[in-house]
């Protein structure tokens, strides 16, 4: 089903009211189920930078800015050029272990199962998604988080037919919607990004506009939330079922004795015999 621009506003993430975005429901019925997740090198950078370059990294500089921590992933990592050089980030890079990046800030959301990156296939000069676990994505990490979304993998078309659904973070990579994705499907990305999402369009694929990248952060924690709420919840239910099937079976288990109790004759007690 398409999207029309007339309704576009309805599927902007607002943080005050989070479940009012239209596919917010989508995206939490997606979660609760087998899925894969993409993640484009722009929002690596916002999940994992900030921690990232406030450690060794900002400590190999030898002229600390005053406003360092208002300057983006580019910007520190060209202060990171000039004040050292591009031989110097290489080597930073190499040295760049799983130890020093900070998973956590993406791991913690329990509900990604699996995760997908975009190769390119020479021989065919098409794009395939490969799903990858923890480990590869991990290394894809490495490969791909000093890239820019609109340089990381070349603008060429996929090809495959791919049967899950997905939950797609990118800011400005909207090549991966021309993939044959056969299953509902979330794309997440900012507002200022419409045009072109629209322009990129997938029928099976549903936008969520972020209003701006932080805002993802507040999305995530309210649908770990949910998440875990339905799942008290249906724990609670099948607890009570659970105590109510036992109370019925041991009710049916005493039911004989209680009715031979109340058909048997009554003694008779201090009648003359």
């Amino acid at each position: 089903m398409a999207i029309f621009k007339d309704e576009i506003e309805k599927y902007i993430f607002n943080p005050e009211n989070p479940k009012q975005c239209k596919s917010y429901k989508l995206l939490l019925r997606i979660a609760k189920r087998e899925n894969s997740a993409f993640f484009s090198p722009d929002f690596l950078q916002y999940f994992l930078g900030k921690t990232l370059l406030d450690g060794s990294f900002k400590d190999d500089l030898w002229d600390v800015p005053n406003n360092y921590d208002n300057l983006s992933f580019p910007e520190k990592v060209d202060l990171y050029v000039e004040q050292l050089s591009q031989s110097d980030l290489d080597e930073y890079k190499e040295q760049l272990n799983d130890k020093k990046l900070p998973l956590y800030n993406i791991f913690k959301y329990n509900f990604f199962n699996t995760f997908i990156k975009p190769s390119f296939q020479q021989a065919f000069q098409t794009n395939i998604l490969d799903y990858i676990n923890k480990t590869r994505f991990q290394q894809y990490i490495k490969n791909v988080l000093f890239l820019t979304d609109n340089t990381f993998v070349p603008p060429n078309p996929y090809r495959g037919l791919y049967s899950k659904h997905f939950i797609l973070f990118s800011k400005n990579y909207f090549n991966i919607l021309q993939a044959n994705i056969q299953k509902s499907s979330i794309f997440i990305t900012i507002e200022e990004s419409i045009d072109k999402f629209l322009e990129n369009e997938n029928n099976n694929v549903k936008p969520i506009f972020l209003k701006k990248m932080e805002d993802v952060e507040i999305l995530l924690n309210v649908l770990q939330k949910d998440i875990q709420q339905e799942k008290y919840a249906t724990n609670a239910k099948e607890e009570i079922a659970t105590i109510y099937h036992k109370g019925q079976a041991l009710k049916n288990y005493f039911n004989p004795f209680w009715r031979n109790f109340k058909t048997s004759p009554t003694p008779m007690y201090g009648r003359e015999s």
